[in-house]
């Protein structure tokens, strides 16, 4: 449960202070805020299982499970890719990349992480993931101490307690805040899209039900594109015809690079409520130019 989200002195920026424990059998209680609670968060995220929270079903990559896998080089690509693809969808974080390493004397994988909260302020992340747990090592380049008090050096990314144990399933879920709604995801074709027309089509369509969300309604897409050459065009569009590319665009994601990157946008509109169309496109740059969207993407409606 957060317990804050509110910009304070301790958080200027607003990302929550919450309750950490140092593991099941030493129930050490300690609280972390700004970005070592951002971390904290991230790495639950990790070590948790793809559909494991009921009201949340994008939430989850389990590492733990990789850990021994004798991964390819093209494993470990894939597993970055889908880091980011995860931390993403915290709507604290902005932009992020993620690289994976192997620690050959154990099996165990480190993990290293970078990238903005939305108010464009840099944030960097170590873990270790292990066959127990995901732990959260160092925030801004400061190593997390097990200590039992609150983090007080916000600006470096101080430093609180430490996750050390734990099973990789999150506990069951606590109520809603204030302003809790429900929320709908969408984990999309795993082998991904492409398509190197010059226009724009539509590469999946799902029909969502709106009728349980709030009044207004945000929608996030979450992927990791490329384009072969110049700028290609991610969009996601709300209604219109079948598998046509009208309708309102509800997020655009712009490829740029040859190789995958990944990338979340998104708006907040009216609710139009209801079973609605929402359509996934893809734009190369011109004819004969690859424009893709890697395996897995995510729409998050709330």
């Amino acid at each position: 449960m957060t317990v804050a989200f509110a910009p304070t002195a301790a958080d200027p920026y607003g990302l929550g202070t919450d309750i950490v424990l140092q593991g099941d059998l030493n129930p050490v209680w300690g609280v972390a805020t700004s970005f070592t609670n951002l971390g904290y968060a991230l790495s639950r995220r990790l070590r948790a299982a793809l559909g494991s929270l009921f009201y949340d079903l994008g939430y989850g990559f389990d590492l733990t499970d990789l850990v021994n896998q004798g991964l390819t080089p093209a494993d470990v690509a894939r597993i970055s890719q889908a880091i980011s693809a995860q931390c993403l969808l915290d709507e604290r974080v902005q932009t992020c990349r993620a690289s994976l390493s192997l620690v050959p004397q154990t099996g165990d994988l480190t993990i290293s992480i970078a990238g903005t909260i939305a108010q464009g302020v840099p944030f960097t992340f170590v873990m270790a993931a292990t066959s127990v747990t995901v732990a959260l090592l160092t925030v801004n380049g400061t190593p997390v101490a097990q200590a039992q008090a609150a983090n007080t050096n916000t600006a470096a990314g101080g430093t609180t307690t430490i996750i050390v144990e734990g099973g990789n399933q999150p506990g069951p879920p606590g109520p809603p805040g204030p302003s809790g709604s429900a929320s709908l995801t969408f984990n999309l074709n795993p082998n991904g899209y492409g398509d190197n027309s010059g226009a724009e089509v539509v590469v999946d369509q799902i029909d969502a039900n709106l009728g349980a969300l709030a009044a207004s309604v945000t929608f996030e897409l979450v992927a990791a594109v490329l384009s072969a050459s110049g700028t290609s065009t991610v969009r996601l569009r709300l209604g219109g015809s079948d598998r046509l590319p009208d309708g309102e665009i509800v997020a655009t994601i712009n490829a740029t690079t040859g190789s995958f990157v990944s990338k979340n946008n998104g708006s907040t509109v009216t609710n139009p409520t209801g079973l609605q169309r929402v359509k996934l496109t893809v734009q190369s740059s011109g004819a004969s130019v690859d424009a893709e969207i890697d395996g897995g993407p995510t729409i998050t409606i709330r």
